[in-house]
This record gives C-alpha cells, structure tokens and sequence, in this order.
C-alpha cells in the first residue's frame, strides 16, 4: 500500500489588498493511493463448513483450492466478456457487469484448479493468487480569507476519486461456483463525489 500526501501553499500568506485577498492564502492538498492487493484465495465453498469445523454463521477458515500447475490468469481484468460455463454470470445477458477477472478464458483459469484433499495436500496455500491492485486520487482545495488582523474565514472544497476511475471490485473466486467465477461485481471505490 503506497499513500502520498502533499500540501502545497504557493504565493505569500499576505492580504492587505484586493488582489492579495484574491490570489493569497490557497492551499492544495492532494492524496494519492496506490494498493497492489496483495493475495487473493481460490476458495472452496466461501471458506466455511468444510471438513465439519463450524457453520458459516459461527465463523470460518481460510480454504483454498489447490493449485495444479502454474497460474496463467495474471493480475488485471477484461471488459465486454463472453463467457460459456464458466464466469456466466458476468455476461451481459445474464445480468452481469460484462467484467470478468479473466476475460473470456475463466474456464481455462478455473481448470487450473481443483478441492484441497486431506491426507493428499500438505498446505492450502497453493491456491493464493495476484489480487486486482489499485488506486484513487483525492483533493483537498482551501482558501483562507483574512478578513481583518483579528478575524478569517476558511473556505474548503474536497473531492474523492477526483479523476473518475473506475476500480474493480473483489471478483467472485469461489471453485464450487464456476458461474460467479472471476465474476466482477462493480467498482471497489465509487464515483467522484465532491463536498
């Protein structure tokens, strides 16, 4: 995760004039954050009651469908999809966002994989894959207004997501549900919205 803020206030911090009280006393504050994922599982049923260890309304685990051989889906996602089989629910005719995680190859991701066994797999590690990284760019924009030596006034305007990008959301990676597989749902950070 990588944030980086700066403040800047340029010109002098003076206004005994009418210009002064125009041009002086800005401040722009811009926020930059970028977030590569980190790791995202493959997971076996929504990671709970599996292998009889609780319900899913009393908690879960972490468990992650293994791994076959190398994993070939890399780290972005693809617009306008078609998929059949698998990642259906992505497709515009079936209601979805037409954003798939994978694109139109979700089988031959989803292929890559398959259940954990016990007494077979050692770990449920193999299978953590890439998650979508990310990044926004927020604005904070002041004006302080000298009104006279005693008294001043703040005006204030902030915006998020200010350039209007869109972020996928989490994608569905849920091996007993191969409809929903690498299935984006919208955007993780929202649309511009300035106060």
């Amino acid at each position: 995760n990588y944030n980086l803020f700066v403040v800047w206030s340029p010109g002098s911090k003076e206004q005994t004039s009418f210009f002064d009280h125009l041009a002086h006393g800005w401040s722009f504050a811009p926020i930059v954050t970028w977030n590569n994922g980190g790791w995202q599982d493959v997971n076996i049923g929504g990671d709970c009651a599996s292998f009889g260890e609780t319900d899913c309304n009393a908690g879960g685990a972490q468990e992650t469908a293994v791994l076959t051989g190398k994993y070939t889906g890399g780290d972005g996602y693809m617009r306008n999809v078609t998929n059949t089989g698998v990642g259906t629910s992505s497709n515009f005719t079936s209601g979805g966002t037409g954003m798939n995680r994978f694109g139109s190859n979700a089988a031959a991701i989803y292929s890559e994989f398959r259940p954990i066994v016990l007494g077979m797999d050692t770990t449920g590690q193999a299978g953590l894959i890439p998650a979508l990284n990310r990044w926004s760019a927020d604005m904070s924009v002041t004006k302080n207004l000298a009104i006279s030596e005693r008294f001043s006034a703040e005006l204030n305007a902030q915006a998020t997501n200010i350039f209007n990008t869109f972020e996928p959301s989490v994608s569905s990676l849920d091996f007993n549900n191969q409809r929903n597989f690498g299935r984006i749902t919208g955007s993780a950070i929202g649309a511009r919205s300035v106060e």
